[in-house]
């Protein structure tokens, strides 16, 4: 979720300026209950608002739900990129794309089979046990769990 600023502009010269917070998933944005109150109360004796919000730099109209909440269109908002090869990484790192997040999963469960098929692969050549042999076949196997645990996390369900 992300805090977008909106603004509504009445055709009788009232603006209003207003926060609110938006699920890029399905492109809900959530204003304040205050606001929702304000617009019943002028819906009665003025026109229709022009409602628009200013995201990452950009001034898009929005579209009035049933439940007084408010949409921007699938497709509106357009992720800009950012210069520099860090800059791309923490963009990854703390705001992945849909795409991004399934080819993390993805890496994340390779990485949990080769972790299992190394374990096999340890155990059955092994010849005397201790406790480093031990060890290492362990953290192998509990490498294998977590890795794929958060591969599906990473997948969220799709």
């Amino acid at each position: 979720m992300e805090i977008i600023n909106i603004k509504v502009e009445f055709p009788g010269s009232l603006t209003i300026t207003d926060s609110a917070t938006w699920r890029e998933k399905d492109g809900q944005v959530y204003v304040s209950d205050r606001l929702k109150q304000v617009l019943r109360e002028l819906d009665v004796t003025e026109a229709p608002p022009v409602v628009t919000a200013t995201c990452r730099g950009q001034t898009v109209s929005m579209e009035l739900t049933s439940s007084g909440d408010f949409r921007l269109r699938s497709g509106q908002i357009v992720r800009q990129h950012q210069k520099g090869i860090m800059a791309q990484f923490r963009q990854i790192a703390m705001q992945p794309s849909k795409d991004q997040r399934q080819q993390s999963g993805r890496f994340l469960h390779t990485l949990s089979a080769g972790a299992t098929i190394g374990a096999v692969g340890f155990w059955h050549s092994t010849s005397q046990w201790n406790l480093a042999n031990d060890l290492a076949i362990g953290s192998l196997c509990v490498a294998a769990v977590v890795l794929f645990y958060l591969g599906i996390i990473f997948m969220d369900g799709e």
